[in-house]
C-alpha cells in the first residue's frame, strides 16, 4: 500500500542520495524498499523534526499555505510572525513500533491523541 512517507536511505546507488540521507515521496509500507529515486525529495532532519515533513512541511502544509495565499489576505503576515515566534505549533502523538499500529489505530477513535498521530516504524 503506497502513501506519502518519511524514509531513511539505508543504501543507494544513486548519486543523488547518499546512505543516512531522508527522502519523502509516495512510497510502500514496509520496513524496507527500492526505488529508484523518481518522485522523492531530499528532506534535511536538521532544519526540522522529521514528522514536520508530513504536516506543516508536507501536503498539509501546502494546502494551508496555498489557502492562505488565496484567502488569507492580511492573516499572512500575522501568522508568518507568530509560527518565527513559535507561538504556533504543530502538536503529535508519536507511537513507537509496527507492532502498536492498533493502539495507535485505536486511539483515534479513543481521542487518546494530540494533533497528528504518527507511527515510528
Amino acid at each position: 500500500m503506497k502513501n506519502r512517507i518519511v524514509a531513511e536511505v539505508v543504501e543507494s546507488k544513486n548519486t543523488a542520495l547518499k546512505t543516512g540521507d531522508f527522502v519523502a515521496g509516495l512510497l510502500n509500507w514496509s520496513e524496507f524498499q527500492t526505488s529508484n529515486g523518481t518522485g522523492l525529495i531530499k528532506v534535511d532532519a536538521n532544519a526540522a523534526p522529521l514528522s514536520a515533513y508530513q504536516g506543516i512541511l508536507g501536503m498539509p502544509g501546502l494546502t494551508a499555505y496555498l489557502g492562505l495565499l488565496e484567502i488569507g489576505g492580511e492573516a499572512m503576515p500575522q501568522l508568518t510572525k507568530w509560527f518565527h515566534e513559535g507561538k504556533l505549533i504543530n502538536k503529535e502523538t508519536i507511537v513507537e513500533g509496527f507492532e502498536n499500529i492498533p493502539q495507535a489505530f485505536f486511539g483515534l477513535f479513543e481521542e487518546t491523541n494530540t494533533g497528528k498521530m504518527i507511527v515510528k516504524v
